[in-house]
């Protein structure tokens, strides 16, 4: 689904400018998908830090929003990005996770990250969050060591 939506993206040539933290080299699309909006946030450039080797493991966080809400409203986009700035500060501090790109429409929020381990993620995860309210995501897990999800991301293929 995402890969299909980065190729779309790619196909009817959207090139919006990047916008947000330039420096920690963030590109965001906004895009009408089937008549649904969609926002596809992604990282340009990879951290020095990241060795592509060494996560070949690809986390997936999926929130669902309530009933037919096609984007989250106000209060559940403070709560999203709660969770995320939250866990992607304890994964990337611990270098355990590298959220290389997010989406936003259809009805859910997701995020992906590369991992080394499945186990040093959700433990880094748990640390992150513990003593927070349950929040109401869904994880997956899938082995992508040629990182090609980064790769339709970023080159559209």
């Amino acid at each position: 689904m995402l890969r299909q939506l980065a190729a779309a993206l790619f196909s009817i040539g959207i090139a919006p400018p990047a916008v947000g933290d330039s420096d920690k080299g963030w590109t965001v699309y906004s895009a009408v998908e089937e008549g649904r909006e969609v926002i596809l946030r992604y990282r340009a450039s990879i951290p020095s830090w990241v060795k592509r080797e060494t996560m070949p493991k690809l986390v997936v966080i999926t929130w669902h929003l309530p009933g037919t809400a096609e984007m989250p409203s106000r209060q559940e986009s403070e709560d999203i990005y709660e969770f995320e700035d939250i866990l992607q500060a304890g994964v990337e501090r611990e270098r355990v996770g590298l959220l290389f790109m997010s989406t936003t429409g259809r009805g859910r929020v997701e995020w992906q990250y590369y991992a080394p381990s499945l186990e040093s993620f959700m433990a880094a995860m748990n640390r992150s969050l513990q003593g927070r309210a349950k929040y109401p995501v869904m994880v997956e897990f899938d082995s992508d060591p040629t990182w090609s999800s980064y790769a339709s991301i970023t080159t559209g293929k």
